[in-house]
């Protein structure tokens, strides 16, 4: 029998306990679990019986753990490419167009010197309509492949913990609605460092 999106919620609020109590014992560090995603979807019934396993038994003993194979590496070079493209194939001045100027803005941009260094710093909101500059051309897309892919990341793992849990796999999907969007990272903040006697283009 399903359990209601309450009992949901009190085992995940119950896991999150558990990871924040796990934060103040640092001998543990090396042993977090590291899971394969692509093994959670294996044709291969055992292997793929395994792999939900040891994903089940990370989600209880631990509460969080590393994930591997999961967004494509090409498309996590992508969007750093693009990222990076942003604060090097721009001027200072296209980048101040994104000065914050009220709270509802959705890009925003600003730069500070301290100690040093300057710091710029862009933050883009992705949910529920995606967001960013529009130039250099590669920066947007890039980024979005990038957001898509960890949606579909997102999607499959849901699916997976909904299996272990005991449920049809797409039940903490329909009752979350997360195929309506990655609400699971609404904002993205991204900080560029650099000696302020290095010109920035």
């Amino acid at each position: 029998m399903a359990h209601s999106v309450g009992m949901l919620g009190q085992e995940c609020f119950d896991l999150k306990k558990k990871a924040i109590a796990h934060l103040h014992d640092y001998s543990f560090m090396d042993e977090i679990p590291t899971i394969d995603y692509s093994l959670l979807f294996s044709k291969d019934h055992n292997e793929r019986a395994k792999s939900l396993e040891h994903l089940g038994k990370a989600c209880q003993e631990f509460g969080f753990f590393y994930l591997i194979n999961g967004v494509e590496e090409r498309v996590v070079e992508g969007a750093l490419k693009g990222i990076s493209d942003f604060f090097e194939l721009t001027n200072q001045e296209e980048r101040s167009g994104y000065l914050k100027k009220n709270s509802m803005d959705r890009i925003r941009w600003c730069l500070r010197s301290h100690a040093g260094e300057n710091r710029e710093h862009l933050k883009i909101v992705t949910h529920p309509v995606y967001h960013c500059p529009s130039k250099p051309d590669r920066c947007k897309d890039a980024i979005g492949e990038y957001l898509k892919g960890m949606h579909e990341v997102e999607l499959g793992l849901a699916k997976a913990i909904s299996t272990i849990l005991g449920y049809e796999e797409t039940y903490i999907e329909k009752e979350f609605k997360l195929e309506a969007g990655f609400d699971g990272l609404p904002s993205i903040y991204i900080h560029h460092l650099y000696n302020p006697k290095v010109l920035s283009v």
